[in-house]
């Protein structure tokens, strides 16, 4: 219908696929615009790929969409999906779990890059701190340097969080990277290379005061060259991670508490957003939806009333202001969670090989070697 050199191709064919979509009464879910719903059954796209979700009593009406679907355009069934972008869906409905694996694509970029034969270390990232390039680097280093991040970056996003805070700072040496930048991509490739049978898990029996998580934390003014702090969010469902993100503010802020609230408030608003979308699908988590945060002083200024917060940066004061307002309206909850224990914590600083390996634990990222290890598909390629 639409030739695949045009520009415009994908934009004309997901207006098409949408219109169809609300002819067969489904709600295009605001928060993304591949998202479809009605009743029990979820309808996302991306391009051509489409995959329908639905309850097990709701089969029947699935089938019927399916067929009204073939009736408009011309469709090749896949069956029950184990791939999906290039990422692998495993299942096992016995105990309720479902993996998501990016270990083909893992393995392709190790191969690109001639990584496959490196040792691999143990984090992605050492503890030595990443400084500016005095030197200049030459245009072919530096493009290969951005590649290298690039695969990196769609790793990270996708499954592989546990390297989102190695990807992060490795980015912001895009134009003049060192030949220490290089060794850290390199390093950190090779470690998920070692690691490409970690996969996010998700357990239909989690805790049902667990089902939805979120978690915010900060490091303050860690970054040596602009003084400004690291800050990072968690969401997870049924134990296994949906959202997340690992940043440098950015504002300079001029204490730990400033640091924090800022870092809170990105994940409440973040929070809200996932409220609005599963209200869309009519998934509910069967609980009060909350923020974790380890630092006391942040959680009072937003839950006692008495609390009083000064501070001249106005940023900062109305993004208190405003999370505030929705902490004593209770429409979100503040709890403490000790350092410890905060899922978030990983994605703020470089950490050791024991704190590491406890942080992959938090993520909820599951080892499928044992699973996968005697798999014909094992070191297949995804088409």
């Amino acid at each position: 219908m639409y030739g695949h050199g045009l520009r415009r191709s994908p934009r004309l064919w997901q207006r098409e696929l949408s219109k169809t979509l609300k002819d067969f009464n489904l709600k295009q879910v605001g928060e993304d615009s591949g998202l479809f719903a009605k009743d029990d059954l979820v309808v996302m796209f991306f391009v051509d790929d489409i995959i329908g979700l639905y309850r097990k009593e709701k089969r029947q009406k699935a089938f019927e969409f399916r067929d009204a679907l073939k009736q408009r355009y011309e469709l090749r069934e896949m069956g029950e999906v184990k791939w999906f972008l290039g990422v692998r869906v495993l299942r096992n409905r016995d105990e309720l779990k479902l993996w998501l694996c990016q270990d083909s694509y893992i393995e392709r970029i190790a191969h690109r890059y001639n990584l496959e034969s490196m040792k691999p270390p143990n984090t992605p990232m050492g503890t030595e701190e990443l400084v500016e390039n005095p030197e200049r680097s030459s245009p072919n280093q530096t493009l290969h340097f951005q590649q290298k991040v690039g695969s990196l970056l769609y790793a990270t996003v996708i499954t592989r969080l546990d390297a989102a805070k190695t990807a992060n700072k490795l980015s912001e040496f895009l134009c003049n990277p060192s030949k220490k930048h290089i060794e850290a991509v390199n390093r950190a490739i090779s470690y998920l290379y070692g690691t490409r049978m970690y996969a996010i898990e998700y357990n239909g029996h989690s805790k049902r005061d667990e089902i939805f998580l979120c978690a915010s934390d900060a490091a303050f003014a860690d970054n040596q060259t602009d003084r400004k702090s690291s800050e990072a969010y968690l969401c997870k469902l049924f134990g296994g991670p949906i959202d997340w993100r690992a940043s440098k503010q950015k504002t300079v802020t001029t204490s730990t508490t400033e640091a924090e609230l800022l870092a809170v408030s990105e994940a409440g608003k973040q929070l809200f957003w996932w409220k609005r979308l599963f209200d869309a699908i009519g998934f509910d988590p069967e609980h009060e939806l909350s923020i974790k945060c380890d630092n006391k002083q942040t959680i009072d200024l937003l839950t006692n009333e008495e609390s009083r917060f000064k501070t001249k940066l106005r940023h900062i004061d109305i993004h208190h202001h405003w999370l505030r307002q929705e902490v004593q309206a209770n429409r979100v909850n503040i709890e403490w969670c000790p350092t410890a224990k905060m899922p978030a914590d990983g994605f703020t600083k470089q950490l050791t090989r024991q704190k590491h390996k406890e942080f992959v634990r938090m993520l909820g990222l599951a080892d499928l070697q044992s699973m996968l290890g005697g798999c014909v598909e094992l070191h297949s390629r995804y088409p």
